[in-house]
């Protein structure tokens, strides 16, 4: 029984995640988001909120360990042959850096803007009364209530 269930999941995920690569791959995008879409589908979100007892009866939770086994393994081999395929090149250094570049910067814009919308928004959003004291202390040692000014 529990072959035949693993079966029927890898059939029902290969299906979606093959029809949504199409379908994204047609409207001009990467076939690698309409699978990750597909993911979103099958998920308890979408699945699981529109066709609840389909979801409980294909992904059953007993029947999930087998699943993740076997992509755990499919992760692995993904990730073996694309450790396979990568090679250094002439242009590797500068890869690296415009690389680096994007990983500071996803970084350091969402602070800064962050920061810089705070002044606008915190009023907004405050709360009356600013919690204080040992009663709103989350140390494990006794706290200590704010100089009163």
């Amino acid at each position: 029984m529990s072959a035949t269930v693993l079966l029927l999941q890898l059939i029902v995920i290969l299906v979606t995640a093959r029809a949504c690569g199409w379908l994204l791959r047609y409207l001009g995008q990467p076939s690698v988001v309409g699978e990750m879409a597909a993911g979103m589908l099958l998920g308890p979100v979408v699945m699981g909120a529109l066709f609840p007892s389909l979801h409980a009866q294909i992904f059953d939770k007993a029947s999930l360990a087998g699943l993740s086994a076997l992509s755990t393994v499919g992760l692995v081999m993904f990730m073996f042959i694309v450790g396979l395929e990568l090679r250094a090149h002439k242009g590797a250094r500068e890869q690296l850096r415009s690389a680096g570049a994007v990983g500071v910067l996803s970084v350091v814009v969402p602070i800064a803007l962050g920061l810089a919308s705070r002044p606008r928004c915190t009023p907004r959003w405050r709360p009356p009364v600013w919690a204080s004291g040992p009663s709103r202390c989350s140390s494990p040692r006794r706290c200590r209530s704010p100089p009163s000014r």
